[in-house]
């Protein structure tokens, strides 16, 4: 899905979503730019898999501009948007259990041209695989009421307001969520850095040698 620039800034999520329900795929867009760390982090949040997660929140967005003529409410938007992302998210993880997990290409709005192969993975200069694997193990470990604002915590400049207003919070409730994610996360990746220390002495072929 091909982002514009923002072309105004200073609209309101309600007066976008009006030109975007009209066809306007620039207002679209920049609501695409407003929300996609809300969607990439809850679609993360859900699936585990940084590149995946992408994916699933750009057909959450190209499935909104599908559907756009059904939210009759703009103020609602928000948590709409949510809730296709954790549908397809949770349906992403059904499937890969069950071994056919598969994701069609994705059109761009505008041509219908297919993004580029999959296997280009756009955050493999960011994350190396071990630190992936180890950030899912564990965050993976947290229930989903702490671990998607954590998520958000980090990804939206550490503000609490952000994440209460993301989620639909109050302030006070995102802030528990996330004192206690936090504290439960260091006692997750205190377990693994424990069992990791614990395989990987040396064994009595190194005494041998």
């Amino acid at each position: 899905m091909r982002v514009h620039p923002a072309p105004f800034p200073t609209e309101t999520d309600e007066q976008l979503w009006l030109r975007t329900r009209r066809g306007d795929p620039e207002a679209f867009g920049q609501l695409v730019a407003r929300h996609q760390t809300l969607l990439c982090s809850l679609a993360y949040s859900r699936c585990g898999d940084l590149a995946r997660s992408e994916e699933i929140a750009q057909e959450a967005f190209l499935a909104a501009w599908r559907q756009r003529e059904t939210l009759r409410e703009p103020s609602r938007l928000r948590s709409w948007l949510a809730g296709i992302t954790r549908n397809l998210a949770h349906g992403h993880v059904r499937r890969e259990r069950h071994g056919g997990a598969t994701f069609l290409p994705i059109e761009s709005l505008e041509s219908g041209e297919a993004p580029s192969s999959s296997a280009e993975d756009p955050l493999g200069d960011l994350v190396s695989r071990e630190e992936a694997d180890l950030l899912w193990r564990t965050l993976g470990s947290l229930p989903e009421s702490y671990r998607e604002p954590l998520v958000l915590f980090y990804r939206q400049g550490r503000s609490v307001s952000e994440v209460a207003r993301a989620l639909d919070l109050t302030e006070d409730a995102a802030r528990q969520r996330l004192s206690r994610g936090r504290s439960l996360l260091r006692e997750n990746l205190a377990q693994v850095l424990e069992r990791t220390l614990e395989r990987t002495g040396p064994t009595g072929a190194f005494t041998a040698g």
